[in-house]
């Protein structure tokens, strides 16, 4: 998080050090947390805009599907991280990747 006064350079230094983090090789998403469209208390909100922001280096692509299009094709990789999800088999998340890697569910969400 970062808060400062009105004219502090806040944006600046959100931009700078996405470009060097997608430079670097990093997956990025920046957001704005505020009263009436995005409230702090909106969790599920905030992840669901944090996820269609995501940007990748090197592409114009954003959200996750370019992401789950790489996972697709390094299946191993993303084994082992489905497998130490702290909620193991009833995370939502984990299932509905395993769904999409296991080709049951296309780029859009729909069980073939």
């Amino acid at each position: 998080a970062l808060s400062a006064n009105y004219g502090s350079g806040k944006t600046h230094f959100i931009a700078l050090t996405e470009q060097i983090a997608l430079r670097e090789g990093f997956l990025v998403a920046s957001l704005s947390l505020d009263a009436n469209e995005l409230k702090p208390s909106d969790t599920a909100k905030i992840y669901q805009t944090a996820l269609s922001r995501l940007r990748y280096p090197n592409q114009s692509e954003r959200g996750l599907a370019p992401l789950l299009a790489q996972a697709r094709q390094q299946p191993q990789v993303t084994q082992v991280l489905l497998d130490q999800s702290p909620r193991g088999e009833t995370c939502p998340l984990a299932s509905s990747i395993r769904l999409y890697l296991d080709d049951d569910v296309d780029q859009n969400g729909v069980v073939q």
